[in-house]
């Protein structure tokens, strides 16, 4: 994983789709064995995740693309009690996907909870490294 952000929402599941789809996430058909990092990511929050009580979840496969700057598949749990989602966890294998993401995802009134984002350093052709 390169990327992870976990969200509070508080909004109905229409309401969340309708905000991924917006900042360019669409739906995409992903296997069942690619759910399986985000119950390892799950585990590793666990803490984060326990302190709203029990929640049924639902996962969804997104495709991001933002061309050219950026593409990516991104794997999403929602977490859900009384019909309505309370969390989503985010998890993405490209660099700064999770980042761009969640800036808009944030302008949007969503609550950022925790986010970790390897980034790519650029290195200066002016200064040599010694």
């Amino acid at each position: 994983m390169q990327g992870v952000a976990l969200f509070e929402v508080h909004g109905d599941k229409r309401m969340v789709y309708f905000d991924l789809s917006v900042i360019g996430l669409s739906q995409v058909n992903v296997e069942e064995s690619q759910f399986e990092v985000l119950n390892e990511i799950e585990n590793e929050l666990h803490d984060l995740i326990g302190r709203y009580g029990p929640m049924l979840t639902n996962d969804i496969g997104l495709e991001y693309n933002d061309w050219p700057t950026s593409r990516g598949i991104v794997l999403a749990r929602l977490y859900m009690k009384d019909s309505e989602v309370k969390l989503v966890l985010l998890a993405s294998y490209e660099r700064s996907l999770i980042s761009r993401i969640s800036s808009k995802l944030s302008k949007l009134g969503w609550k950022p909870i925790f986010i970790f984002d390897i980034r790519k350093i650029m290195k200066s052709t002016r200064f040599p490294q010694r």
